[in-house]
């Protein structure tokens, strides 16, 4: 065919030259399915949406797996062992709401279960059940006896952290170091303690006898004052329950002269307040407030620091005066103090920046600073 003739051919003549095989590639490319962008996409979210539900189902309400931090289930779990924790058990707690589902059985002796720790919940603590309430527990040569009578628990092996037959010191250092950790401090006292009593000159059981018997006094404090590390800013009744508890030296001052405060009665830290007060650290407004809850400042935590060291006999030092007081200023006699004590310090420009509030660390560190100079 010319060309002509195919430039004015029919539409009949064109297909007359589209073969059977062609026509069925055309109309099956035709009427081959689009795959959409937005189909895609939905489908996938549909399916992550479905999974991540699933997840939290099964988390919340079925079970949950937990890691084991310490050694206090040694022969039962190991450090690192990995549990997964029935909650249908005892009936899972309904998110947001303190309700618990249905339990299938009430709790056991001899379950292992998990639990949050009462003085700090964000913990977890693994343990086995082993009296139930109305139960009377007590130990007799290293057996548990439950109601009077001896129970055998075949789980058990007896070891003692304080018994170290073999004379190593790292061994009773490592055991007391593992009763630290999960929170064991009367027993870990009584480790170091066993430590001192073989080398008075041993520094690391010092320091570890001081740390547990620190951590003991901690936990029968209130829980504000347990807060008190974390906390952002500190207020007046923090800084005073600071000062009275760790600053052991004030012991020697005496009772001191005590002060009217109307405010302080529904305060948590009202004996530590009455102390400072008597003992002139801290100072009620003219309307014989106390204000436990204010803030307190750099210049606040300043004068506590400078009367501490004053009423102990502390001597006084010199430092560089800070570039945003001037010596008229009301404080800068107790600012000066605390600076020439090394216990407070000026920022890059040399500012002392009496007006910033002051955060629990920063409280904590100068007052043990305060501790440190006059001695316990």
């Amino acid at each position: 065919m010319s060309d002509s003739t195919w430039g004015t051919g029919t539409t009949s003549d064109l297909s007359a030259h589209v073969t059977a095989e062609q026509r069925a590639d055309a109309l099956e490319r035709v009427n081959q399915p689009r795959v959409r962008v937005g189909s895609f996409l939905w489908e996938w979210a549909r399916s992550l949406t479905l999974a991540m539900f699933l997840f939290l189902f099964l988390h919340v309400f079925i079970m949950e797996a937990f890691k084991i931090p310490s050694g206090s289930m040694e022969g039962t779990l190991r450090v690192g062992d990995f549990l997964l924790v029935n909650k249908l058990v005892y009936g899972a707690e309904l998110p947001l709401t303190g309700r618990r589902l249905p339990a299938m059985r009430a709790p056991g002796r001899g379950d292992v279960i998990v639990f949050k720790w009462p003085p700090d919940p964000s913990k977890n603590f693994v343990k086995r059940l082993v009296g139930l309430p109305g139960d009377t527990l007590a130990m007799n040569e290293g057996m548990l006896v439950r109601n009077g009578v001896k129970v055998e628990e075949r789980y058990v092996s007896h070891t003692e952290p304080e018994a170290d037959p073999s004379g190593d010191r790292q061994v009773a250092l490592r055991r007391a170091g593992l009763l630290m950790g999960q929170q064991e401090f009367a027993r870990a006292e009584e480790v170091y303690r066993s430590l001192l009593v073989r080398d008075p000159a041993d520094e690391a059981a010092r320091a570890g006898e001081k740390g547990a018997r620190e951590s003991l006094e901690l936990l029968a404090m209130p829980e504000e004052y347990r807060r008190i590390p974390e906390a952002p800013r500190v207020t007046r009744a923090d800084l005073a329950a600071l000062v009275a508890v760790r600053v052991g030296a004030l012991r020697r001052a005496g009772p001191g002269e005590p002060r009217v405060a109307v405010d302080i009665g529904g305060s948590w830290a009202r004996e530590y307040i009455a102390r400072v007060l008597a003992l002139g650290i801290m100072e009620p407004y003219p309307n014989h407030t106390f204000q436990p809850g204010a803030t307190v400042r750099r210049v606040d935590l300043a004068r506590a620091a400078s009367r501490t060291l004053d009423l102990l006999g502390f001597s006084r030092g010199e430092a560089p005066a800070p570039t945003d007081m001037s010596r008229s200023h009301l404080d800068f006699e107790a600012v000066d103090r605390a600076l020439a004590a090394g216990l407070m310090g000026l920022s890059a420009s040399g500012a002392f920046e009496p007006w910033r509030p002051v955060s629990g660390s920063e409280a904590i560190e100068v007052v043990d600073g305060v501790a440190r100079i006059v001695g316990q």
